[in-house]
């Protein structure tokens, strides 16, 4: 009984303590943009992530280029606050979004019909 009670409890405890550092936030990250890179052929990179507890968002160094390898978007700081999460709905509600020192270069390349962004 006392194992049982250790695995329900003990391991999402942990799983969840350790995503709450910073590092192993970042490292997550890190492994979905190279999964992204590796999906859209292109570049998509994220220097680090932080998520606090109240579900407050702060990427840094995100860089991502479109489909012919320009670079589409530059961000060296992207801060998030979310307002609410509506799991129902699949809706989330923000109260800002903060872009600084930020390039964002939307094109629409000569033959092509929609912008880089797709």
């Amino acid at each position: 009984m006392l194992y049982l009670l250790l695995v329900v409890i003990g391991i999402p405890t942990f799983i969840i303590s350790l995503l709450q550092f910073r590092a192993v936030q970042t490292y997550t990250a890190q492994i979905v943009a190279a999964y992204l890179s590796e999906e859209l052929h292109t570049k998509v990179e994220i220097g680090s992530l932080y998520v606090n507890f109240f579900f407050d968002v702060v990427v840094e160094d995100i860089n991502i280029n479109d489909m012919h390898n320009n670079k589409m978007l530059d961000i060296e700081k992207l801060i998030i606050d979310i307002n609410d999460v509506y799991y129902n709905r699949n809706v989330i509600s923000f109260n800002k979004i903060i872009l600084q020192k930020s390039i964002i270069n939307l094109v629409q390349y000569k033959g092509e019909k929609d912008i880089n962004l797709q």
